[in-house]
């Protein structure tokens, strides 16, 4: 019975002789220049620059003026 408990594994600890090679990173023997680049998540985000003063920033406002240029404090 002990030697099934060490048998079972825990989540997050497979060897590398377990990992699928189907599902491991395609990519993994090319150097990082050539690696393609990872597409981003859909967060909801999006990067504007603010036509007041030029600060780039990520948000999710309709509104494309920074919190500062916004609010008057620029």
């Amino acid at each position: 019975m002990e030697s099934d408990k060490n048998s079972v594994k825990r989540a997050g600890q497979a060897a590398d002789s377990d990992v699928n090679p189907c599902c491991g990173d395609p990519y993994a023997a090319l150097p990082p220049d050539l690696r393609p680049a990872q597409a981003q998540k859909n967060t909801g985000l999006r990067k504007v620059t603010c036509p007041e003063c030029g600060q780039e920033y990520w948000t999710n406002r309709n509104v494309d003026l920074c919190i500062h240029c916004s609010s008057g404090q620029a």
